[in-house]
């Protein structure tokens, strides 16, 4: 291979390993979003699975970066040991983010199922002491308002309670 194309590559891999430096950014900065609204909301799961695709985006986050590390060192060295080992680990990444893809949509769906029940509660929430789902939307309100949530009334507004 002539020093032109050579170089040529070098300087696309060096490139792309750049983009997966931003790449992996950008993923685990969404994968900590997403940690957050899971915690913050997990007083409506039941299940704490539920907080898997956020993890798994957070470990797909940390590979891209060692993987964009590792591509920029390799762009400088020439090792079929580092070769190898970077290709390893893009096929890890691919095999994270598949995963955390598929159980976020598989998450997805079960949450909308669990949620139904409760948007009945809201939807039909009185104002009574006397109505049980009307105390299960004070008590919920409650909950959320010691840990200072914006909370929607049964009007649809939303009121912070701090």
């Amino acid at each position: 291979m002539s020093d032109q194309r050579r170089d040529a590559f070098k300087t696309v891999l060096q490139l792309s390993c750049q983009l997966l430096w931003v790449v992996g950014l950008v993923v685990g900065l969404s994968g900590v979003y997403l940690l957050m609204k899971y915690t913050q909301n997990s007083l409506y799961f039941s299940n704490a699975y539920i907080i898997l695709p956020a993890v798994f985006a957070l470990a797909s986050a940390a590979f891209l970066l060692a993987s964009g590390c590792l591509g920029s060192w390799l762009s400088l060295r020439d090792s079929t040991c580092l070769q190898g080992l970077f290709v390893y680990l893009l096929v890890v990444v691919f095999c994270l983010e598949g995963t955390a893809s598929a159980l976020a949509y598989f998450h997805s769906t079960k949450l909308d199922s669990e949620i139904t029940s409760l948007r009945g509660v809201f939807q039909n929430y009185t104002g009574s002491s006397q109505d049980p789902n009307s105390r299960t939307v004070d008590a919920t309100q409650e909950e959320v308002s010691v840990q200072s949530i914006p909370v929607i009334t049964y009007i649809g507004r939303v009121h912070d309670v701090t």
